[in-house]
């Protein structure tokens, strides 16, 4: 456990954005500046739960995972595995101990369903203006990851608002502005192709506006696969 601490400690830069998931849990991941996909860690813990946390890193060639039960990875935790390597190469690094209250891993009740297809073709083209094709293909593009795919936008273009002037974009998604609207998804489906015409142009520009969708999309990803997820 120490090695680990120490390795979290020395390499890792931590996500701005803490999740808070569906059973209560904080789920926060964080990786090596410019390597996300080389070495990261991730964490589910539950406020005011003594020892009540679980994590899992990665250094390149293995993921590791620790928590109160070693025969069990979170579900929030088996979401971010999926990204580098397949379920039979995770190593854990747990001592068996009392398991959580079992509450903490009951799935999500399921959405409904909504949005239809032509909708959903149109949040995966966005999202993939964004991420790679490969990343997105799977995900589920219910409500929750629409309106994340709106928030995205809307950092996106604040970031390179000195060269994307789209203030009636950001007027529409932007949450601030618009806190009680639920369904954001929808404006992101109805302007996609002002949304990935801009996010095309950014990624055209020096590297200062490209970074813009760089950093937007390495925040982001854990928390749009864990709305894809149900989680």
């Amino acid at each position: 456990m120490e090695n680990i601490t120490t390795h979290l400690k020395t390499i890792l830069k931590w996500s701005p954005i803490r999740l808070t998931i569906k059973d209560g849990g904080i789920f926060l991941d964080g990786w090596k500046t410019g390597q996300p996909d080389k070495q990261a860690a991730a964490f589910v813990y539950y406020p005011g739960e003594t020892g009540r946390v679980y994590g899992a890193y990665y250094n390149g060639r293995q993921i590791f995972h620790f928590g109160v039960n070693a025969s069990q990875i979170h579900p929030a935790i088996q979401v971010w595995t999926k990204r580098f390597l397949p379920p039979s190469a995770v190593i854990s690094h747990t001592k068996e101990r009392s398991a959580g209250d079992p509450r903490s891993f009951r799935r999500a009740p399921v959405l409904p369903k909504r949005p239809y297809r032509s909708d959903k073709d149109q949040l995966r083209q966005v999202a993939a203006s964004i991420w790679d094709p490969s990343i997105v293909n799977y995900w589920n593009m219910n409500t929750a990851v629409g309106n994340i795919l709106a928030t995205v936008t809307v950092e996106i273009l604040k970031c390179s608002e000195q060269y994307a002037k789209v203030p009636l974009l950001n007027n529409l998604l932007n949450p601030v502005l618009k806190p009680r609207w639920e369904d954001r998804w929808k404006l992101v489906a109805q302007y996609f192709k002002q949304i990935i015409f801009e996010n095309y142009k950014i990624s055209q520009q020096e590297k200062r506006y490209q970074t813009c969708i760089y950093a937007t999309a390495v925040n982001w990803r854990s928390p749009i696969e864990m709305a894809s997820a149900g989680i």
